[in-house]
């Protein structure tokens, strides 16, 4: 197509999201600054540099580029929800909970019924050891989509934590049916089984993880040839 004629910005951008899907952020780079140079008022393309930057973790760059898109559009959602996970990566943790918490206010706002704002706070909030925080926004994440395989599984191990075992075995289970490719939902419940005894059905569990686990592998080989 360049050989017939410059890309327009649409194409160009159509381009660049198909390059970051091949895991080829290399590729993606180029085309993105060069929309970022052509359209410097626009939020979209240094939100999409910034996760690049994420991806190769340069993480002062990547809250840079976030930064720059919720300056160029306050009502980004999604540019908050990664600042908050660019932060958190940094290991700033008052700065990655007002940028999640932003995201969730803006995805009420704007009624975008988005569950990952939710679920980064929760997860964010789990692994600083509060629980029943984190709890609230892992349910909020549900509440947006109840088939939202990654808060169920979140949602499982807080429950574990608290030892509340059966809760958190159903909470595993639907993790695993909503997402058969997803191993680590497995691997949890095995853990929980043994911890109540149940060493068949935990060794189940555990081999649904390693079988699991073997496919997305060799999907993976797949992709990269």
């Amino acid at each position: 197509a360049e050989a017939l004629g410059p890309p327009d910005d649409h194409s160009r951008f159509t381009l660049s999201t198909a390059y970051v899907t091949l895991d080829k952020g290399d590729w993606a780079r180029p085309e993105l600054e060069a929309l970022a140079r052509s359209k410097p008022r626009n939020g979209l393309y240094p939100y999409w540099l910034s996760r690049l930057d994420y991806r190769d973790m340069h993480l002062t760059s990547a809250v840079a580029n976030a930064q720059k898109a919720i300056a160029l559009d306050p009502t980004f959602m999604k540019a908050y929800d990664n600042l908050g996970l660019y932060y958190d990566a940094l290991g700033k943790s008052e700065e990655a909970t007002r940028a999640y918490k932003d995201a969730i206010r803006l995805n009420r706002e704007q009624r975008l019924h988005s569950p990952w704002p939710a679920l980064n706070l929760g997860a964010f909030l789990f692994k600083l050891g509060r629980p029943d925080e984190a709890e609230v926004y892992l349910r909020e994440s549900l509440q947006e989509d109840p088939r939202f395989p990654k808060a169920h599984f979140q949602l499982g191990l807080l429950l574990e934590k608290s030892g509340k075992y059966a809760e958190a075995v159903q909470e595993l289970k639907q993790a695993a049916e909503i997402d058969p490719s997803y191993p680590e939902p497995c691997f949890a419940l095995g853990r929980i089984y043994r911890r109540l005894g149940d060493e068949k059905s935990a060794q189940a569990a555990f081999q649904m993880f390693q079988d699991k686990s073997q496919k997305e592998k060799e999907k993976n080989v797949r992709q990269s040839h």
